[in-house]
């Protein structure tokens, strides 16, 4: 294996700068990211010829490109006030790793071990890395595993697939004797704080107190089962650790098939598999219900709406309490699970637990001990699942074929299991991240293989 460091900058000298303070939700990223770390991580499988100039071009563009991406954070001396500043040379680390041609798990192995493990420096920026994983270099077999990570508090799972993009394409625009991307970049605008974009009506405590005593009733009626901890582990050791699940083509076709057949969503039935393969590890006569938190991208319904292709954090999480036991009926309890998605929607809980980060989130590291002991008994049990699926990329970028687009996140101190599912190429890619320890291997994996039999279904006659 041969590994090379390099980084990438930008020529921008003149252009808009982000110079405020973190909002609620940004802080509150910022300050579990330090209690364990809080990457954002998308890759993807590239065959062609790639030098390391395009990439490194391709890496100035973007940075020249987005403001989040030339900052870095900065405190007093106590921790507080933490704000966005511009950094003086922003430039994303590129590191170029050679592996053997038939090496499939290197990506893998570089998710699982460095990029969700190793936090990213927020002190001084950017708040980005890239890694290239080469196979077969200057052959006609070459091919890459391009690994972009970031900071979840600069960006969402949505921003950081269109950010892979937009890298692809300035990569392809470049040449290995170009002095430049070959088309002009210019760099969008500074977006507020993103609580402010929020509609004014559900920004009110009010609203979200009142929110919450719902929620909490109807917990006390679902009456869900939690997955108990294999081990104690204290949220700043809690370390994220990486497994995947692939549904291949014939299998998603017949599921999609029997989702609309069924009139479910696709989400659903995911959700509906997590909950089942949940409960088994519970009880092995399965559990009653099990709450399962989905992501709720806001964007679309922000005032104005953020575009996917704008980097910051702009997702919720909605709780549902989802029926688990396997003697029911999957295809029933799925229905049940989306209209009870689709009122909590209509009743704007994701939107409002997103607006109580406002009145709840600490100031500093040094102040979040309360909070974080508060939530720690309930996420240490927490499941949670972020369905991206298909998503806006494309199967050739210049010359090179596009396959195998994945994503992963860390946990820290949300949760014990989380997925990511993203289609690509046809097969449907479901990404497992656990904490180690809270959660064996061995336990992620059962969930994860009784998940995806859940799904795999008869075809529709």
């Amino acid at each position: 294996m041969e590994i090379q460091e390099n980084s990438a900058g930008t020529r921008a000298s003149d252009t808009p700068q982000v110079v405020r303070p973190l909002g609620p939700s940004e802080r509150w990223l910022w300050i579990i990211d330090q209690i364990s770390p809080m990457n954002a991580v998308v890759w993807v499988h590239l065959r062609g010829r790639m030098e390391h100039q395009q990439l490194a071009l391709a890496a100035e563009a973007v940075v020249a490109e987005h403001p989040l991406l030339r900052v870095h954070v900065e405190t007093e001396p106590d921790g507080t006030n933490p704000r966005f500043v511009p950094t003086a040379d922003p430039r994303i680390p590129i590191r170029t790793v050679h592996v053997a041609a038939d090496d499939a798990q290197a990506a893998d192995a570089e998710v699982d071990t460095v990029q969700l493990s190793e936090r990213i420096d927020w002190r001084t920026g950017p708040l980005a890395r890239i890694v290239d994983i080469v196979r077969g270099g200057g052959t006609p077999d070459e091919s890459h595993d391009l690994i972009l990570t970031a900071a979840h508090l600069i960006t969402d799972g949505m921003g950081m697939t269109s950010l892979l993009r937009r890298l692809l394409e300035h990569a392809a625009q470049s040449t290995t004797d170009d002095a430049s991307p070959r088309t002009a970049v210019r760099s969008r605008s500074p977006l507020p704080v993103p609580e402010d974009l929020l509609p004014r009506r559900l920004r009110s405590i009010a609203r979200a107190k009142a929110v919450s005593r719902v929620d909490r009733a109807i917990t006390a009626l679902s009456k869900p089962q939690s997955l108990e901890p294999e081990a104690t582990v204290p949220p700043k050791e809690r370390r994220t650790r990486f497994i995947r699940r692939i549904l291949p083509a014939a299998d998603l076709s017949g599921l999609l098939a029997r989702c609309r057949h069924e009139g479910v969503t696709l989400h659903a039935a995911l959700t509906s598999a997590t909950a089942r393969a949940v409960g088994a590890e519970i009880t092995p006569a399965g559990a009653g219900r099990v709450s399962v938190i989905s992501a709720i991208s806001l964007r679309h319904e922000l005032v104005p709406r953020v575009d996917n292709r704008e980097l910051g954090s702009y997702a919720s999480g909605v709780v549902a309490h989802v029926a688990a036991d396997p003697a029911a009926d999957f295809w029933i309890a799925a229905r049940k699970f989306d209209r009870d998605l689709a009122r909590r929607l209509r009743f704007g809980q994701h939107l409002s637990a997103f607006a109580a980060l406002a009145f709840m989130a600490p100031p500093s590291v040094e102040s979040s001990g309360p909070l974080i002991d508060l939530i720690d008994h309930k996420t240490s049990r927490g499941i949670a699942i972020s369905n991206f699926g298909r998503l806006n990329m494309p199967g050739r970028i210049g010359e090179w074929d596009v396959t195998g687009v994945q994503a992963a996140a860390g946990i820290s101190c949300l949760s014990c299991l989380r997925s990511v599912v993203t289609i690509s190429g046809g097969d449907l890619y479901w990404n497992f991240t656990f904490i180690e320890g809270l959660m064996s291997a061995e336990r992620a994996g059962r969930i994860a293989d009784r998940a995806v039999a859940a799904l795999t279904v008869s075809p529709v006659r």
